[in-house]
C-alpha cells in the first residue's frame, strides 16, 4: 500500500476556544497516519526494536487553509515520497468530507540508532525500500535553515516534563508545535494557531530541561527558536505567517 488513509473525528479537547482543531492535535494526527502506514511499509514498530531503530520527524513544512472544528471528520492521507541525502520524505493531506484540501504538509524523517541517536542511511538499514511515489505530488521542497530571529522578540520559558516524553523517549514533536503556538499567541494577542509553519527539530529535549522560546516578527513573518537558557544548545527552529496579524 504505497498511499495511506485515515479518517479522524476531531474531539473536543483537540480543539482550540474557536473550536477548531489546535496545531498539536494536527501534529498527533500526522503522527499516528505516519506511524501506521510505516507497520504497513515493514519499517513500523516492530521492526525498529528488532533493529535498534527509530524514527524521528526532523523538518516539516505545513500550510493551513482551514482547520477542522469539534466533530467534523477529516481524512488524511499520507505516503512516501522518496529519500533526499539521509532524509526519508513523506507528504500529508487532510481533507474534509466533501474532499476540500484544508491542511498540506511536507515532512523529513532520520532514521536514528539507539542509543546514541545517530543517524542511520534508509536504504541500507530497511529490509525493502520505500515507495517514491514519483506520480504524486510533494507540497513543499526540503526547507532550507530558517533566517535569524528579529531584533524585537517575546519569550516563553518551557519546562520538559515526564508527561511529555514519548515513545522514542524525549519531548514529542508536538509540544514544539505548541511552543509555536504558544509564541504566536504572544505576538498577535489572539488563540490561532499559524496559516503556515516550518520548523526544524535540532535536539532531542528531556525531563529537566528548559527551552527558552524566542521570537518575533519582520516583513510580515514570524521567526522563532527555542534554545537553552544560556543559549548553547538550539532546539527547534521555526517560521512562517501568521493566522491573523
Amino acid at each position: 500500500m504505497d498511499r495511506y488513509k485515515r479518517q479522524f473525528r476531531i474531539l473536543h479537547h483537540e480543539a482550540g476556544p474557536e473550536g477548531e482543531l489546535r496545531l498539536a492535535p494536527l501534529f498527533d494526527l500526522f503522527q499516528d497516519a505516519a506511524a501506521e502506514h510505516a507497520s504497513i511499509l515493514g519499517c513500523g514498530m516492530d521492526f525498529l526494536r528488532r533493529k535498534g531503530l527509530i524514527w524521528v520527524l526532523s523538518r516539516i513544512s505545513l500550510e493551513v487553509i482551514r482547520m477542522p472544528k469539534i466533530g467534523e471528520t477529516v481524512t488524511v492521507e499520507t505516503y512516501p515520497s522518496g529519500v533526499e541525502r539521509l532524509f526519508a520524505l513523506r507528504q500529508f493531506t487532510v481533507t474534509d468530507a466533501d474532499g476540500n484540501v484544508l491542511v498540506r504538509a511536507s515532512s523529513c524523517w532520520l532514521l536514528l540508532s539507539i542509543p546514541g541517536f545517530r543517524p542511520r542511511r534508509i536504504e541500507e538499514n530497511l529490509e525493502m525500500p520505500l515507495p517514491r511515489n514519483e506520480d504524486l505530488p510533494r507540497h513543499f521542497a526540503v526547507p532550507d535553515r530558517p533566517v535569524p530571529l528579529p531584533e524585537k522578540v517575546v519569550e516563553l520559558v518551557h519546562t520538559v516534563r515526564a508527561s511529555q516524553i514519548d515513545v522514542n523517549g524525549h519531548l514529542n514533536n508536538a509540544f514544539f508545535a505548541a511552543f509555536v503556538h504558544d509564541l504566536a499567541a504572544e505576538l498577535t494577542g489572539v488563540n490561532h494557531p499559524p496559516r503556515s509553519l516550518q520548523l526544524y527539530f535540532q535536539h532531542a529535549g528531556m525531563i529537566g530541561d528548559r527551552i527558552l522560546c524566542r521570537g518575533g516578527m519582520e516583513k510580515g513573518e514570524y521567526r522563532m527558536e527555542g534554545c537553552s537558557p544560556d543559549g548553547r544548545t538550539v532546539f527547534f527552529q521555526a517560521q512562517g505567517t501568521l493566522y491573523r496579524s
